[in-house]
């Protein structure tokens, strides 16, 4: 591939977009049903949780809730957040090493530890709110599968972008430019097929698509055009071209 587009700077550009909040190509941004389906999930991993926990102590839901703001529940939670990092750390050199980078259980188990950090977040969110003791158990609840849903929806989009974005190669590192559906930076192929059979290809591309449109009216009614005129194109590189060799039958 003697030429590409965009070209490797730019491109390196463009990918961490994906991960950046500020930007309006952020995955729970871009991909809405993304964060919506992220969320949800969050809040059954934190339910089936919540439901072990208490009836390991035997507990409703929200007496198990204010005692967790007891003790050292808190604390275990920072640690695992932070020994996360670590254990990336750890699995990706033991995968290096074995030549199992690129195994769907490695891959899988990364992005696992990953979500298991941003659900620890929310956790850690959910007990350190102050719940007061007179709201009613349900709005408790409520409240904290909401908190939990918001979680996931941010927290855990970001986690999944970086997850992306910290994979080298293989399919899931393509996520991070057909996560962004970039609508510029468009190339397509012109194809002059001459009287004497050769083949001229001709790499077109557009750097920047139209985004402002117009009604126009003529005769056959009215379309839409764009505002500013057509993008410009250019060539990518020098046309290509295929002679014709050997003769019909």
């Amino acid at each position: 591939m003697p030429t590409l587009y965009p070209d490797q700077a730019d491109s390196q550009l463009l990918g961490p977009r994906l991960a950046n909040p500020f930007s309006q190509y952020w995955l729970p941004i871009r991909n809405p049903g993304f964060g919506l389906s992220l969320g949800i999930v969050h809040v059954i991993a934190a339910l089936t949780l919540w439901t072990v926990f208490s009836a390991f102590r035997g507990e409703s839901f929200v007496d198990s809730l204010r005692s967790l703001t007891r003790g050292n529940t808190l604390l275990l939670i920072v640690i695992l957040i932070l020994a996360v990092p670590l254990l990336l750390a750890v699995l990706s050199l033991v995968a290096r090493l074995l030549g199992l980078a690129k195994a769907g259980i490695v891959v899988f188990t990364r992005g696992a530890l990953y979500q298991l950090s941003a659900l620890a977040v929310s956790a850690a969110v959910v007990i350190l709110l102050p719940w007061p003791n007179g709201w009613p158990d349900v709005v408790i609840l409520l409240l904290a599968l909401a908190a939990v849903y918001l979680g996931g929806w941010a927290v855990g989009s970001e986690a999944f972008a970086l997850f992306i974005l910290a994979t080298p190669s293989g399919e899931v590192s393509t996520w991070k430019m057909s996560g962004q559906s970039i609508e510029d930076h468009k190339g397509f192929l012109r194809l002059h097929l001459a009287a004497d059979g050769t083949l001229t290809v001709y790499p077109l591309v557009v750097d920047t698509v139209c985004r402002d449109w117009q009604l126009a009216r003529n005769d056959d009614g009215a379309r839409l055009v764009p505002q500013s005129g057509l993008p410009a194109v250019r060539l990518l590189e020098e046309p290509i071209t295929i002679t014709r060799k050997g003769t019909a039958p």
